[in-house]
């Protein structure tokens, strides 16, 4: 546990913030500045950004708004480990990722309904077997989809910033 929150603290070190200037700064000093200017989903941000604007910047200002921008991919991943569909929603796929959740539930509940319906039959012990593989099937697929997903954001609004 003190690994993982190790992790974490310095995946937000590395995450940059707008205003920070490029200045020789200890890694400390950016954890705190990034605590203190952290903010959860960044997505909407980029809504809000014209291309006017983005034709005054130059390409070390562009590279600061993308830095600014971009989500972790490794944290996004741990985040959906920890709390399922938190990745997504930094991501605004809230949608996709319960989609994932819905068919990992399904797939959980499906072979247990010849049991509701009064059925017996050795075979449909079998299928209660895979009812349980599925719950780590389904958690690892939406930890995997979130980090492509987030893959996808950083290359969207990299194309979007740069082009």
């Amino acid at each position: 546990m003190k690994k993982l929150l190790l992790f974490i603290l310095i995946s937000l070190s590395f995450s940059e913030d707008i205003s920070t200037n490029y200045k020789k700064t200890t890694l400390s000093d950016r954890l705190v500045s990034n605590i203190i200017n952290f903010k959860f989903n960044k997505s909407d941000s980029i809504n809000f950004i014209t291309n006017d604007y983005l034709n005054t910047l130059d390409s070390h200002q562009k590279s600061e708004l993308y830095n600014s921008l971009k989500q972790n991919i490794a944290f996004n991943m741990i985040l959906t480990g920890i709390i399922p569909v938190s990745g997504h929603y930094r991501i605004n796929k809230v949608k996709r990722g319960l989609k994932i959740v819905r068919i990992g539930f399904l797939a959980f509940a499906a072979p247990f309904t010849p049991f509701a319906l009064g059925a017996d039959s050795d075979f449909l012990y079998l299928g209660v077997g895979a009812a349980f593989i599925s719950i780590p099937i389904s958690y690892l697929s939406i930890i995997i989809d979130s980090g492509f997903q987030t893959s996808k954001y950083n290359k969207k609004i990299k194309k979007i910033i740069f082009n």
